[in-house]
């Protein structure tokens, strides 16, 4: 017996497959947009991920540097020991945390050429950092202050010299002696090259009018005053070195500086792009299940199912 189909049923099925493609269709959208959407999270959790550890690296830096200003500042004011315990030992520690978190940035999933580049350029300046920074603290122990170091050495000689001088009581030996130790704190205030010169010449100046002013003491005194320059010559040498490295140091600084501050930059970018993504993928899959759930808009009695 051939089985006659009714066109009442024919209309059933006309109406009910585009609705069960819409539906196939919709389920297998929805499937894959939850499965982009998780690789989407992943990525957004990596970027928050990178994100904090270079937050990290920044405060940590910040931190250094307060060390190092720290320690500039207050040599002078504490003892060299104390300050190289408490400054450099601190600038050391934050220094050893990024490159902690560098490694960390790099062993991330994903591989990123521009931010690998970047962290490489931070390792060496931050390398360089610390190398000229701990020279430099090292070249101020040599300085030393009044009582200790080059500096204590030069005025014990000054001192020295000026109890030969005061012997004679000679105007123009007294004359010259003030004018060596007024080029020598100038000098020690500021490093200034006019003032080492003239130091110099104040010292030549002094050995010359001692020798025919305090012919018994000229020796001793001559002996003293060679003391005095050799020690000055390097007292200057080493001056000269702690200004070189601080530069050093700062040019590293800055370099660190603009690294960080560049890779911060971008990935904030990259951590608002991806979650931008998040935001319009879930967007979309709450347009779908909405469209999908409003196909059946009215009830037709005739046929007794909805239609749109």
């Amino acid at each position: 017996m051939r089985y006659q189909v009714t066109l009442r049923t024919k209309l059933i099925a006309a109406l009910l497959l585009p609705l069960a493609l819409t539906l196939v269709a919709g389920a297998i959208s929805r499937t894959e947009q939850q499965a982009r959407l998780g690789d989407i999270e992943t990525s957004l959790a990596r970027d928050n991920h990178v994100l904090e550890l270079v937050t990290k690296c920044r405060d940590a830096f910040m931190r250094a540097r307060r060390d190092e200003r720290d320690f500039v500042i207050n040599v002078r004011r504490f003892s060299f020991e104390e300050a190289r315990s408490r400054y450099a030992s601190l600038l050391r520690s934050e220094l050893n945390e990024i490159r902690g978190l560098l490694i960390q940035i790099d062993t991330i999933d994903g591989y990123d050429p521009w931010r690998q580049s970047e962290t490489v350029k931070m390792v060496a300046a931050i390398a360089n950092f610390e190398a000229s920074f701990l020279e430099m603290v090292e070249l101020q122990g040599r300085l030393g202050d009044a009582a200790t170091g080059l500096e204590g050495r030069l005025r014990s000689e000054a001192r020295a010299i000026e109890g030969l001088v005061d012997s004679g009581r000679t105007p123009q030996l007294l004359a010259d002696l003030l004018m060596i130790r007024r080029y020598e704190k100038d000098y020690i205030a500021g490093h200034a090259n006019k003032y080492q010169l003239l130091l110099r010449d104040a010292v030549d100046r002094l050995g010359q009018d001692a020798s025919t002013t305090l012919p018994k003491e000229a020796a001793g005194l001559q002996a003293h005053l060679r003391t005095y320059a050799g020690l000055f010559t390097e007292y200057v040498g080493v001056a000269e070195g702690i200004e070189s490295r601080t530069v050093e140091y700062l040019t590293a600084a800055n370099t660190t500086e603009s690294a960080l501050n560049a890779l911060l930059v971008r990935e904030n970018g990259e951590a608002a792009a991806t979650l931008q993504q998040v935001q319009d993928y879930r967007r979309s899959g709450r347009n779908l299940v909405i469209a999908v759930s409003t196909f059946p808009a009215q009830w037709d009695p005739k046929l007794g199912i909805h239609v749109t």
